[in-house]
């Protein structure tokens, strides 16, 4: 067998493994199953198609480390006195294989499998920022051509060209995703996408009352200020973090004030004061915002375009929005 071949494969697979301690141990491993190699770790399922005639089942990790730091082009996998060997012109592992573990769901494919849009992939990715760390805050929806996803403090959106099932997602799954999948489908609690070589990855679906995120982002008005910010705002508002050591990311602040031809951050505490003035183009009525500067950061690597509202602001970038809210 090509080296490469069965390296692609195990690349594919890996994803749905879990080598955190706290996961069940049963969730390290990868089977082989005659003619393809899968992967479980209870909420993503991967398949890869390669014909090996094997049907065993391993720990992953030790077979992924042990391929890819071979270097030889050809490969002998075998199954030995319940072991799974392999052996290349210089090197040799022999790997006990597991005949007790049966953790793998039973998936069938019986619907259709529709082409995926370009950029599908990057748009979820895109959106994944917004993310909280719990329950449904840390799950992305989609919505016909809506994408969203957010916490309590900010969110995201960002609209497809075509519309897709509704369905909801863990954030984490979505980062594990690579960008050659061309189809998608639905089945009953979950979503598969596909590759134009047949390797499927498919997230168990999440069930709840997504939050209505849609509600914060508003139509762009005639009488909205838009105001596009400088590149150089993100370096200024980092430079005030050094004013805040002692806080946690969610407890700093920094300041915004913006009126003709200039913008002025800072953040000021105990210790001292620091600031920044920016040359800008706006010839609009003055304001100032307070926001939480990570977040504020995070915005503005997505899109420099924003739009002050009540108590949040909007950032635009062609088919991507982000609400982020202002501190009181």
């Amino acid at each position: 067998m090509k080296r490469e071949d069965l390296l692609e494969a195990l690349n594919h697979v890996k994803v749905s493994l879990s080598f955190k301690k706290e996961s069940l141990e049963i969730f390290n491993y990868l089977v082989f199953n005659e003619d393809c190699i899968k992967s479980y770790n209870g909420s993503i399922f991967t398949f890869f198609p390669l014909k090996t005639g094997l049907n065993c089942c391993i720990k992953g990790d030790v077979l992924y480390s042990f391929v890819s730091k071979t270097e030889e082009d050809e490969i002998n996998i075998k199954l030995t006195n319940k072991n799974l060997v392999l052996e290349t012109s210089k090197a040799k592992g022999t790997f006990r294989i597991n005949e007790d573990i049966d953790i793998f769901p039973s998936l069938t494919y019986d619907g259709e499998w529709i082409d995926l849009e370009e950029g599908f992939v990057d748009a979820l990715k895109l959106c994944c920022f917004s993310a909280g760390e719990e329950g449904l805050f840390n799950c992305l929806k989609i919505e016909k051509k809506d994408v969203l996803c957010g916490c309590g403090y900010r969110c995201s959106h960002f609209v497809l060209e075509e519309e897709m099932p509704s369905i909801i997602i863990e954030v984490e799954s979505i980062k594990k995703l690579g960008n050659n999948y061309v189809k998608y489908m639905k089945t009953n609690n979950w979503f598969h996408l596909k590759t134009d070589k047949e390797a499927i990855f498919s997230f168990l679906l999440v069930e709840g009352d997504f939050p209505n995120f849609l509600q914060v982002f508003d139509e762009v008005k005639e009488d909205d200020i838009i105001i596009e910010l400088p590149q150089e705002l993100k370096t200024s508002i980092e430079l005030l973090d050094i004013i805040q050591t002692d806080s946690s990311f969610i407890d700093k602040t920094a300041t915004i004030e913006v009126e003709k031809n200039k913008l002025l951050c800072y953040a000021e505490t105990e210790i001292g004061k620091v600031e920044k003035t920016i040359e800008i183009n706006y010839d609009g009525e003055p304001f100032s915002l307070s926001v939480t500067p990570a977040f504020f950061a995070d915005a503005l690597k997505r899109s420099t375009k924003m739009i002050p509202k009540e108590g949040r602001v909007l950032f635009l970038n062609d088919r991507f929005r982000h609400c982020l809210a202002l501190r009181g």
